[in-house]
């Protein structure tokens, strides 16, 4: 195990044949707080990932990009691989996605002068054991922080915005089907689109399945720029599909396995 920063030059010289780079932070909590590590992982990160990558002959990077890619996208259907949308690079919440384009980029740039093999997987809520709970933002982690700790849901908004989440091992099969595709610079959504669900729904099911707490909604103010706040879009997997994968893990299956996963440790 190497332990460092990744936005530093990786000093490593013994044979790698895949680079799984996940390197950069999502959370509300360090795009208010570290928005420039935030940039400094995704841009930095991926200089030298690719610096690493060509110095390992048929070496495949995946890159671990997301939904947020898409923009502000005005189209009514579900968004594929090529669907794009404006972002404003000025807003707070840009320095994730704008970063996480400029990585794509990146990648395929060393792809185009180096010929290194890459892989983008844009990802759509992710969640299971093993979660950051605390100090996250992310409807998922606190809903699971306050049941996990007896506490009931708040909810800051009416909980009309729709979700979809996708649960760690079926997000893992994915990237592990994507890693062996024997396609060069390919790009593919990643997302469970199966079970769409409201944040208040959401709320409801996991103080259900925690049993003595409940969900009160509390619309108030908030930091909303912290939040990405485009209309959700569907994300097409079929290119995933096409390669033989689908979700199996239900939603309260997933909660379930999380929550008890975190009971354990307390």
């Amino acid at each position: 195990m190497i332990v460092g920063d990744v936005s530093n030059p990786i000093d490593y010289s013994s044979k790698i044949d895949y680079i799984f780079h996940f390197a950069g932070n999502a959370s509300p909590y360090y795009i208010s707080n570290d928005p420039v590590g935030i940039l400094r992982a995704n841009i930095s990160g991926t200089f030298n990932i690719c610096e690493l990558a060509r110095r390992n002959t048929d070496c495949k990077i995946v890159y671990a990009s997301t939904r947020e890619v898409y923009g502000d996208n005005k189209i009514d259907q579900s968004l594929t691989e090529t669907s794009f949308g404006a972002l404003d690079p000025l807003d707070r919440r840009s320095c994730y996605p704008e970063s996480k384009r400029a990585a794509e980029t990146i990648l395929e740039a060393y792809h185009n002068q180096y010929r290194i093999k890459y892989a983008v997987t844009r990802i759509a809520h992710c969640y299971g054991p093993g979660m950051k709970l605390a100090n996250d933002g992310r409807v998922m982690s606190d809903f699971i922080n306050n049941a996990v700790s007896c506490n009931d849901i708040v909810l800051n908004s009416d909980g009309k915005a729709l979700r979809s989440f996708c649960y760690i091992s079926d997000v893992i099969t994915a990237l592990l089907i994507i890693a062996s595709d024997e396609s060069d610079n390919s790009v593919f959504n990643l997302s469970n689109e199966t079970e769409e669900i409201s944040i208040l729904q959401l709320a409801e099911k996991i103080a259900s399945a925690k049993g003595d707490i409940k969900v009160i909604v509390k619309a108030r103010e908030i930091d909303a720029s912290l939040y990405c706040n485009y209309k959700r879009k569907p994300l097409d997997c079929s290119r995933l599909n096409a390669l033989g994968w689908h979700p199996t893990v239900k939603l309260h299956q997933g909660i379930t396995q999380t929550m008890q996963s975190f009971d354990t440790k307390r």
